[in-house]
């Protein structure tokens, strides 16, 4: 569970098949792995102080594992708008949303997503659960143009960021829930040379099957607090499979004497401290190891 202490009461846990993932400190040696913010990107009151509210953490991504993305406001949480909303984004696409209902403002309120719905009356629904992969890697030439693309997307993938934002009182919509007929399904490959340095090893894909005809919704209108829509929190999740996190989990040195159960670093975020240690697994062997003078180690893909 992600918390940002200037916040409390709001958290956002990522669940893989139904458990909360481990979550680890963001390494020392990753720091530049995350989002870049700075403050001018936050919707936040004059006065606040400290650290920005941007936690970031990494988990395990399991390749076959279905997960979701929990997102808990508790009664103490401290109200600034009307009421509060969210969005998800997976890999730099948005990949759902949703907003306390304004007239339980002092209530708990849970938001779960892990999938969406598309289809239409006439060619039936589908639901499709996200799911991590094992990233696929091509070895095919490609242009210069699609090496571009590939590299340009490939700096989103392996995030699932969760931006919540102040929201206004806002008038309801009937029927409001539109499902896309022909989305886009994930199942990303790369080329091997677009992700040449990537810390980058698996993808979240999309698995579905059909369904009943989902009943009609309605929902509020989305009504930002913010002028700007900028959100006043950020909850920032980096997957990677448990060889690549080994890899990048703080090693042990003969200045600190650090043993498996003290292997947590933290990066200048906000938050409570991961759930425990990795325990030490071999490097794949499509990564090379550069050791810098003061004895930290970054991965090169080869």
């Amino acid at each position: 569970m992600a918390i940002i202490t200037s916040f409390p009461g709001l958290s956002v846990t990522v669940e893989v098949e139904g458990k909360a993932a481990s979550e680890f400190h963001h390494p020392i040696r990753e720091c530049g792995a995350s989002t870049k913010l700075e403050r001018e990107d936050f919707d936040l009151p004059p006065d606040h102080k400290g650290r920005l509210p941007h936690v970031v953490r990494y988990i395990e991504g399991t390749p076959g594992e279905k997960f979701e993305v929990v997102i808990v406001k508790e009664p103490n949480f401290p109200e600034r708008g009307h009421h509060l909303g969210y969005k998800l984004y997976i890999d730099g696409k948005e990949a759902g949303k949703d907003q306390h209902h304004p007239g339980y403002p002092a209530s708990q309120w849970t938001s779960r997503v892990s999938g969406f719905i598309s289809g239409n009356p006439t060619n039936g629904y589908r639901e499709h659960s996200f799911r991590f992969k094992d990233l696929q890697l091509t070895d095919e030439n490609i242009s210069d143009e699609d090496l571009r693309r590939q590299t340009s997307l490939a700096a989103d993938y392996g995030r699932l960021i969760v931006y919540v934002y102040n929201m206004n009182e806002s008038g309801w919509k009937h029927s409001c829930r539109t499902y896309d007929e022909t989305p886009e399904i994930r199942d990303p490959k790369f080329s091997e040379q677009a992700l040449k340095g990537s810390m980058l090893d698996c993808v979240v894909i999309e698995t579905s099957h059909p369904i009943d005809p989902p009943a009609p919704e309605k929902c509020r209108e989305w009504n930002h607090s913010d002028p700007a829509k900028l959100p006043f929190a950020v909850f920032e999740f980096i997957y990677r499979t448990r060889t690549l996190l080994s890899a990048m989990t703080p090693q042990p040195d003969t200045k600190h004497s650090a043993s498996e159960n003290n292997l947590h670093n933290t990066c200048g975020t906000a938050g409570e401290r991961g759930s425990g240690p990795m325990p030490a697994v071999e490097l794949r062997q499509r990564y090379k190891v550069h050791r810098a003078g003061d004895g930290r180690e970054t991965y090169e893909r080869l």
